[in-house]
């Protein structure tokens, strides 16, 4: 009877600062892909045939019929932001990686002073400007898991999408750094969650109204962890935290404090409003969905949380895109599984849905 073991569950999840005991095991032989159960969509979401392959994925419209979807690929220097293009939803093909792990130049190894040698990308967050091509931030870190318990948000960008026009900007700067750098004391381990680029805003930084600023991205665990937080900017240089009155960075999902969030998710929703899922706990117990009319003031979607784990299946996070042309709300779950040989694959499972609030 062979048992398949999965080693602390891709490594355990440190950002908490607890490593996990290898203790998942998903029985005897791997579970047949079936369906998953969830509210608020309109059928179950189901094994995908988009043939996209990684956890956590943005996904873009730049033409009629024309697709780019981002996810990482970790391992290698050469591994790093892998690009997708396609013609239709379950039409993809990747077109390598566009941002190796190599570029990344301001990771140094503290004893020696150069790049840390197992650097990485994860938790790509991109957007694109039909004017000035693709702009995002991804996740970097020292090895992974990080062997210091950080992991940076930072910006990249491209004018055409092709191998080679990529550029790494570097770390976000700013209040971020000054107050969570390299020198800081307090560990992040930054997982979020949803990148906006709005050129077509005013130039001035906008403190009062965080997503008028040109570059607005919803990150998270800065002012606790399992929190949910703004980072915006004017020019892509100088980040800030969208704070209350005291000067506190402001969570924007106190109503789940201590449920231990992770990997938040957000998207506009056109004129519906703004959605966000988030996984619970590491490992995974459940993924919740919330609703903001304005991408401030957030509320639970009707009966939450949105999927509870299946039994026998391991579920990590719920990607989202929505389709303004159609007014539908596409979800990519991606549920983890062994490989005989006892490795991991991820496989993308989807379901779609109109129900936004909960009160349809």
């Amino acid at each position: 009877m062979t048992r398949i073991l999965i080693a602390s569950l891709l490594l355990g999840y440190v950002g908490s600062g607890l490593a996990l005991a290898a203790d998942k095991v998903l029985g005897d032989e791997l579970a047949p892909p079936r369906p998953v159960a969830a509210k608020h969509w309109e059928k179950p979401f189901s094994p995908d045939t988009c043939t996209i392959v990684g956890a956590y994925m943005t996904m873009v419209r730049t033409g009629p019929d024309k697709y780019a979807a981002f996810v990482n690929t970790w391992g290698k220097l050469t591994d790093g932001l892998e690009m997708w293009t396609g013609t239709s939803l379950g039409n993809f093909k990747s077109d390598g990686v566009v941002v190796a792990n190599s570029q990344i130049d301001d990771l140094p190894d503290k004893k020696t002073g150069k790049p840390y040698p197992k650097r990485c990308i994860t938790r790509p967050f991109i957007d694109w400007h039909p004017d000035h091509g693709f702009v995002g931030i991804v996740h970097v870190c020292r090895d992974y898991m990080p062997v210091d318990r950080r992991v940076y948000p930072a910006l990249v960008t491209s004018k055409t999408g092709k191998g080679g026009t990529w550029k790494y900007h570097g770390r976000l700067k700013g209040e971020i750094w000054n107050e969570f750098g390299d020198d800081a004391k307090k560990h992040v381990h930054s997982d979020g969650g949803g990148f906006f680029y709005q050129p077509d805003k005013p130039a001035g930084l906008n403190r009062e109204n965080p997503l008028e600023n040109r570059y607005v991205f919803f990150t998270s665990h800065y002012s606790s962890w399992g929190a949910v937080n703004i980072l915006f900017s004017n020019d892509g240089k100088n980040w800030v935290f969208y704070r209350d009155a005291k000067g506190k960075i402001i969570n924007l999902i106190p109503a789940l404090a201590g449920k231990g969030m992770i990997f938040p998710h957000v998207v506009k929703l056109g004129k519906n409003g703004w959605s966000m899922t988030l996984s619970e706990r590491w490992p995974p117990v459940a993924i919740w969905r919330l609703w903001s009319p304005d991408g401030l003031n957030w509320q639970l979607v009707g009966q939450q949380p949105e999927i509870i784990e299946p039994k026998g299946l391991f579920v990590k996070n719920l990607s989202q895109w929505y389709d303004p042309k159609t007014g539908l709300l596409h979800g990519y779950l991606t549920v983890r599984s062994a490989k005989p040989d006892g490795s991991m694959q991820s496989n993308k499972y989807r379901s779609q849905t109109r129900v936004f609030t909960g009160r349809e």
